[in-house]
């Protein structure tokens, strides 16, 4: 997500992916209006489909931008879109309190390794666990549906 909320890619890449994980990679010091106005325009988008780390944090690093996490949440609903448990055990992003309140309001989460090399696709198990504290069932989580239930979810354009 660039810093006025556009996505990185064109849309005529956007267009053939299966669907998207979108998330802030630079501009982390962008006060909470403009982080959380950034956030919501990058969900106006018909190709974005999934927030990733959607607090930016990183344990023992950095505590995150600032984000109307409420406003968030209720754009998504409204749009369509998740969020993502990221399972890096140095983000575990969502919380589980995030988690339990994006499930609260009817915001299914996927959760994803966030792996770069091979050895951290077993990061996976860290992110089970984050569902789990946050009291996630498989009807919660994108990864436990078919895909002929999963597709039909993604389709926002």
């Amino acid at each position: 997500i660039l810093e006025d909320g556009s996505l990185d890619y064109s849309e005529a890449v956007l267009k053939e992916l299966d669907y998207t994980v979108c998330s802030i990679h630079s501009k982390f010091g962008l006060g909470r209006t403009a982080q959380t106005e950034r956030v919501l325009r990058a969900m106006d988008n018909p190709y974005f489909h999934i927030l990733g780390h959607a607090t930016g944090r990183k344990l023992l690093n950095r505590p995150g931008y600032e984000l109307d996490f409420d406003r968030v949440l209720e754009h998504a609903r409204t749009n369509g879109c998740f969020f993502e448990i990221n399972s890096s055990p140095d983000r575990l992003d969502l919380t589980a309190t995030n988690a339990r309140t994006a499930r609260d309001a009817g915001v299914k989460i996927a959760i994803n390794t966030d792996a770069h090399t091979i050895r951290e696709f077993n990061f996976i198990s860290a992110g089970i666990e984050q569902a789990r504290r946050a009291g996630l069932e498989p009807k919660d989580i994108l990864n436990c549906l078919p895909w002929t239930k999963l597709r039909p979810l993604l389709k926002r354009n």
